[in-house]
């Protein structure tokens, strides 16, 4: 099966979002405010790399990957505009970011779950879970 053009789309993404820290690191800017956390900068920078390999291979693993990440990103974005939003801090274009963060990735889970897209990463989209149990005809 063809890849979809969505997962083309975000298997991008995350090369270009690899190739921004890594060369944000390799000019030294970022490794600078993270002193001592730059071997989880560096952890970072390959996740991204390796989920854009994954979801150009079409690889499931990263499809669940990307799916878990979204998550975690869409949970902590929308947490950020709550708090924002609570503080009465005037931010709105900070806000407006996060919000649209945090639908951007709410997008990305939904479009994963399509079954039409778990049969391009070769996953069943019906939710038994095993093989399929055929009964013997009785003659």
């Amino acid at each position: 099966m063809r890849r979809p053009a969505g997962v083309t789309i975000l298997a991008v993404l995350n090369y270009l979002v690899g190739a921004y820290l890594f060369v944000g690191s390799m000019f030294g800017l970022l490794a600078l405010w993270l002193g001592p956390f730059a071997v989880v900068f560096w952890g970072v920078n390959a996740l991204f790399f390796g989920l854009g390999y994954g979801l150009w291979k079409l690889r499931d693993w990263a499809r669940w990957t990307q799916i878990v990440l979204s998550m975690i990103i869409a949970v902590g974005c929308l947490l950020l505009t709550i708090h924002m939003l609570r503080d009465d801090l005037d931010f709105d274009s900070v806000i407006l970011f996060f919000f649209c963060f945090t639908a951007l990735d709410v997008v990305i889970i939904l479009y994963l779950l399509r079954p039409q897209v778990k049969q391009a990463f070769g996953t069943s989209s019906h939710s038994g879970g095993g093989p399929e149990v055929q009964k013997a005809s009785e003659p």
